[in-house]
Order: structure tokens, then C-alpha cells, then sequence
């Protein structure tokens, strides 16, 4: 006992384990200073820096709640950001404050649906006909109070009947709202539409505002076009429950002369204005 280590034969750490009975592991003797350790099990420690520390999976991380995200406050401390609603988006409160989840700032308009490409042909009757591409299910509110929409189409008359008349208009809820004219006798052509609908009432979500915007019919062959209508319009429609917005043609002369006319949807854009737009 009066001996220190020192006084045997030098000693590996292989043969000082083959004398202790109780060690765990295997491999070289560990000091404090900068040790190399091989795939340890450290169990929990009561401290520690973590500061180098790479490759720490996701499933790692501490459990939080499901929509939340990692933020550090003024001080640099760690913290969560509290989960956002649907529609929200993540805005920055400045330096030294933590972001929050918000409504969407006006300036942006969001497509809720479009169709690009021309659609078969779809004969008109002498009632209104949905084109074939040109039905859209607006959902529930998405009108809601000091909320806008957009309605933007382009149809085309592809045959020409002698003695038909043609019509085009927008449909919303089984509302016309807007009739593009018509093309008479002969015509063929293109006939745009171009629709902005606003929400004002703010108790019911039901009193609908539109007007258009700067239709204008091009392309047009032989054959009389009416004038276009572009009047201001209010009306009652309930857009607390999903709204069917519909491009439609009808044909005045429909099953007479066996010229029966045909239209063709050639774009179809609806999308979500800003709020407050």
C-alpha cells in the first residue's frame, strides 16, 4: 500500500483490465482531457454543452406540439412559435421579437382554379349550357365578408350557324351575372369574359358587389355583335355554401336548319383576391 502504480512494469490498458473485475466496455484507458470515445452510452447527463455536436437525427429532438416551430427570444434563449391556422403565414415582428403566424397581408391573389387548354366543343341549346372545362365548385366562404373574386374566360363560337345567334355568360349560383354579348348570323370569333365579384356584407356574407372589367370582344368574323354588358351589379347570394360558377352558351336557334352552333371553352381562370381588395 506504501507503492504507487508507478513502482510496477508499464502497463496497457488491456492487461489493467484483465486485473479490475467490475469495468465496463472495452477498449483504451480514458482521461478527462479530450478523450476519443467509440460509441458510448452516456445515459443522461446531469450537464452539458452541446455545441459541436453534429448528426443529431429529428427524432432526437425534444417532443413539442404539432404545428410549432423553433424560434430564439431577444436574449437568444430557445422558444416555440405557437401554431398557426389555416391560411395563415408566417411574419416576421422585427429584430428582437419572435415571428407569429397571420393573416395573409393584401398584394397577392391566390388561383383557385384554371384550365388553359382548349375543351371539346359543346353544342348550345336553346337553354343555358354549361361548357364542356367550364364549371368550377367555389368552396363554402371563400367569399366571405370583404373578400374578392375573379372571374376571367375566354370561349370561342366554333361553327358557324346562318341563322343562329349565340350567346355567352357567366354563371354564378344560378345567377347570370355578366352576358358577353352575342355573335348573329354568320359570326365566329372569340368572346372574353372578365368579372370582379367583392363581399361587403358583413353580417350575412350574402350581398355579392361586381362589375366587369374592360371586356372586350376580339378576333370576331362576319356577323353582328351586340354590345357588351358592363353595368354595376348587387345581388343576394348566399356564399355560406359552396357556389358552382359555370361558362355558358345558348344557342336562340337551336334545332332549326340543322346549323345548330357549337362553343368552345379556350381558358378558364378563377382566383382569390386579397382581402379588402
Amino acid at each position: 500500500t506504501l507503492h504507487k502504480l508507478s513502482a510496477f512494469a508499464a502497463t496497457t490498458s488491456l492487461e489493467l483490465k484483465g486485473v479490475v473485475s467490475d469495468e465496463t466496455g472495452s477498449g483504451s484507458l480514458v482521461f478527462a482531457t479530450s478523450p476519443t470515445l467509440v460509441a458510448p452510452v452516456l445515459g443522461t447527463p446531469a450537464s452539458g454543452v452541446m455545441t459541436n455536436v453534429t448528426g443529431i437525427p429529428v427524432s432526437a429532438l425534444a417532443n413539442g406540439t404539432d404545428g410549432e416551430l423553433i424560434t430564439w427570444d431577444a436574449s437568444g434563449v430557445a422558444t416555440t412559435v405557437a401554431a398557426g391556422t389555416a391560411a395563415q403565414v408566417l411574419t416576421s415582428n422585427g429584430a428582437g421579437a419572435a415571428p407569429t403566424f397571420q393573416a395573409a397581408a393584401g398584394g397577392g391573389t391566390t388561383i383557385l382554379h384554371r384550365v388553359s387548354a382548349a375543351q371539346a366543343a359543346t353544342t348550345c341549346a336553346t337553354t343555358d349550357t354549361n361548357l364542356t372545362g367550364g364549371t368550377y365548385t367555389l368552396p363554402a366562404n371563400t367569399l366571405s365578408t370583404n373578400k374578392g373574386l375573379r372571374i376571367y374566360a375566354i370561349a370561342q363560337k366554333s361553327t358557324v350557324g346562318s341563322a343562329d345567334t349565340i350567346s355567352m355568360k357567366i354563371d354564378f349560383g344560378g345567377t347570370d351575372i355578366l352576358t358577353n354579348g352575342s355573335i348573329g348570323s354568320g359570326g365566329a370569333g372569340y368572346i372574353p369574359f372578365n368579372l370582379a365579384l367583392h363581399n361587403q356584407d358583413s353580417a350575412s356574407s350574402q350581398i355579392i358587389f361586381g362589375t366587369s372589367l374592360n371586356n372586350s370582344v376580339q378576333g370576331l368574323g362576319a356577323g353582328a355583335n351586340t354590345a357588351i354588358s358592363s353595368a354595376i351589379f348587387t345581388s343576394s347570394i348566399d356564399t355560406s355554401s359552396a357556389i358552382t360558377i359555370a361558362v355558358q352558351c345558348l344557342d336562340g336557334n337551336f334545332g332549326a336548319g340543322g346549323d345548330d352552333d357549337t362553343a368552345t371553352l379556350r381558358y378558364f381562370l378563377v382566383e382569390e383576391l386579397p382581402a379588402g381588395s
